[in-house]
């Protein structure tokens, strides 16, 4: 009887196609025939309707746009629609996804869209509507109401008129994650507060409020005090004025003090002035911190201590105090202990790690077989042992077997020594980093040869993404750099937003 290979079955096959994306997807299709059919709902699951730009992206792969039958014939199989003209009102008439999960909607004129268009696709559990920046654009709330599976929604340049506000809330209410950015919502009318007085959010379990919108500070956090299951939360609220949000920070302390989260795990705050003893009050107050990611605060002694009760749960952590005690805190050996201590952390962002801590600190780190991303910039002090530090350091990191994504940069320009990338600096001793798939240094000082490069294509196998100088000859780094991407490694940073899928 003859040996079955398992990538004959169709349902080996699917699954494969959903781990691919780009030109690794296309290249599976063209197998053969029963690869292709095999593959048809991976190429369809997530579709780009929009006429194709000078420059786009070529890991983007989207159907025909303007090729209608072809569409009809597979629309069972869309699950994800992004739509930037007017195609989907142009078809609306003769297109319906039964399947339909995801709709992203970027157009100039919002108010255009058919909200009606919605209610012929039962399944939808996410909406993502943007408008443009200069017009932001509004629409009808009541259809929505409809859509009884929806459970998540990303608004960006949307107004939402007071006349709205009821079916808008009602929505809402029955929403797990909400993600509001540049918004016009309903203004200052006072009849807002009083509304959310009498209303409840038990659902709600992760809320993301970017950048400015017209709803008052002190509305937001009423809101969010009506969220009682919320598990994480991300605030960034620019461009507030400073007392506004020290009024805010000191009310969002006291709804911690008082336990209105006791499911709270995620934390991002950015551009709210906490003091050290505030974010210390913060961290006392959430039961068990998955993630943390605190921005332009005063990150010191007295939080670090309140950091510390969250260790063993702590997965991802990303730390930038204010300029002014940036350098006191972020280069200290407190940053160590949480590599030290931390057994379950995937991911740490800071400013900077100097080498002189990371040798003086534990020989083994407790993340070293969960860490995945980790952003410092790792400062060498010069001296008679500038290399031997390099050669120690890089030992050090090669216990980190698991990591994905590394960012050296130089973020605050000092410029105090240089993690030198090469072979005769110990770079050999990363050979242990197989899965590495982006590696960041822009603003440092490398000396990268071709021994490099060959070395580096040679051991890191899953890299494709390298962003930085390699040499500080521009024309030989431009060489070095051709190199790469003659093996599909991107070496501009501008290709990588266009090189991710848009959904």
């Amino acid at each position: 009887m003859p040996r079955l290979n398992p990538l004959d079955l169709p349902h080996i096959r699917e699954t494969i196609g959903r781990k691919l994306n780009g030109r690794h997807l296309l290249n599976a299709l063209q197998v053969n025939s029963e690869w292709c059919q095999s593959l048809l709902p991976s190429v369809w699951s997530s579709i780009n309707v929009h006429p194709p730009q000078d420059g786009d992206a070529y890991d983007q792969q989207p159907p025909p746009y303007n090729d209608i039958e072809t569409l009809i014939r597979h629309q069972h199989l869309v699950k994800s629609i992004y739509q930037t003209d007017g195609f989907l009102m142009d078809h609306q008439h003769c297109l319906t996804f039964p399947n339909l999960e995801r709709i992203r909607v970027y157009l100039d004129r919002l108010e255009s869209f058919p909200t009606t268009l919605l209610l012929r696709h039962a399944r939808l559990t996410h909406l993502d509507f943007q408008g443009r920046a200069d017009r932001p654009g509004s629409f009808s709330w009541a259809p929505l109401m409809h859509l009884t599976h929806l459970k998540s929604m990303r608004l960006v340049h949307v107004v939402v008129d007071i006349s709205e506000a009821n079916h808008f809330w009602t929505i809402v209410s029955k929403l797990d994650q909400l993600e509001l950015q540049s918004n016009h919502l309903f203004g200052t009318d006072p009849i807002i507060p009083i509304m959310l007085h009498h209303l409840v959010f038990p659902n709600m379990k992760t809320i993301v409020m970017l950048d400015s919108d017209s709803l008052p500070l002190e509305t937001r956090l009423l809101w969010m005090s009506h969220c009682p299951n919320l598990i994480a939360f991300e605030w960034k609220p620019y461009p507030e004025t400073r007392s506004a949000k020290r009024s805010v920070l000191r009310q969002l302390v006291r709804l911690l003090e008082t336990r209105t989260w006791r499911v709270l795990q995620d934390l991002i705050l950015e551009g709210l002035p906490a003091t050290d003893e505030q974010i210390a009050a913060i961290l006392q107050n959430i039961p068990r911190l998955r993630k943390l990611r605190l921005a332009d605060v005063v990150f010191g002694a007295a939080s670090f201590q309140a950091l510390r009760s969250h260790f063993h749960c702590l997965e991802d952590l990303s730390i930038s105090s204010d300029a002014e005690h940036c350098y006191e805190f972020e280069t200290g050996p407190l940053l160590i202990d949480i590599l030290a201590s931390c057994p379950k952390l995937n991911s740490f962002m800071t400013g900077s790690l100097r080498g002189h801590d990371i040798l003086m600190g534990p020989n083994r780190w407790a993340c070293e077989q969960s860490l995945e991303y980790l952003g410092a910039d790792i400062d060498i002090l010069p001296g008679s042992m500038v290399e031997q530090q390099q050669h120690d350091i890089f030992e050090r990191l090669s216990h980190l077997t698991r990591l994905k994504f590394l960012d050296i940069s130089d973020g605050y320009g000092m410029n105090l020594g240089t993690l030198n990338l090469t072979l005769d600096k110990g770079l050999r001793y990363l050979a242990s980093w197989t899965r590495l798939e982006s590696i960041f240094f822009c603003g440092t000082l490398q000396s990268m040869t071709e021994a490099e490069i060959d070395w580096i294509l040679q051991h890191w196998k899953s890299l494709k993404v390298f962003i930085g100088e390699p040499n500080r000859d521009c024309e030989y780094s431009r060489q070095l750099e051709e190199k790469l991407q003659r093996h599909g490694i991107i070496v501009d940073s501008d290709d990588i937003a266009g090189a991710c899928s848009v959904l």
